[in-house]
Order: C-alpha cells, then sequence, then structure tokens
C-alpha cells in the first residue's frame, strides 16, 4: 500500500491499533477478492478496488486522488 493511501486510511478511517490488526490480515482479505488498480499517467498508484461478485467490498483512494471522482468511477466500473 502506498503511503499516501496508507495514510488516509489512518487518518479517516482506523485507529494506529486497528490499522496493525488489518495490515496483517490483508492477504487473507486480497486472496477473496479481485484486486483493480488505478494508476495515474506517470504509473503512480491512486488506489485500488477490491471485487467479489460484481461488488465493490474494499475501496481505498490516495488522499491526494480524492474529490477527482475516483470513488464515483470505481463505484460505477463494470468489474468482470
Amino acid at each position: 500500500m502506498t503511503s499516501g493511501i496508507r495514510q488516509a486510511v489512518l487518518d479517516d478511517f482506523l485507529s494506529h491499533e486497528d490499522y496493525e490488526y488489518y495490515k496483517e490480515r490483508l492477504p487473507l482479505y486480497f486472496a477473496q477478492v479481485s484486486l483493480w488498480a488505478y494508476h495515474m499517467e506517470d504509473g503512480g498508484l491512486a488506489g485500488f478496488a477490491g471485487v467479489a461478485d460484481g461488488n465493490v467490498e474494499m475501496l481505498f483512494v490516495d488522499a491526494d486522488f480524492r474529490g477527482q471522482g475516483w470513488q464515483k468511477q470505481a463505484s460505477a466500473a463494470p468489474y468482470v
């Protein structure tokens, strides 16, 4: 996870203790979903979604890219 996404999760979503708890379990969670990455033109990672059965189960967007429509695009994307 990029430092921007990690920081966004810590700042906006989880306490540090909860972050550490879930960080250890991410490989288990990631195994249950298809991961879709959102890359910028320069190759940097803007965010990613975890999709299962056509549903977005997890969505993380780097704080630097919030407010630019990434969440809306990810929610509307046709995941096959």
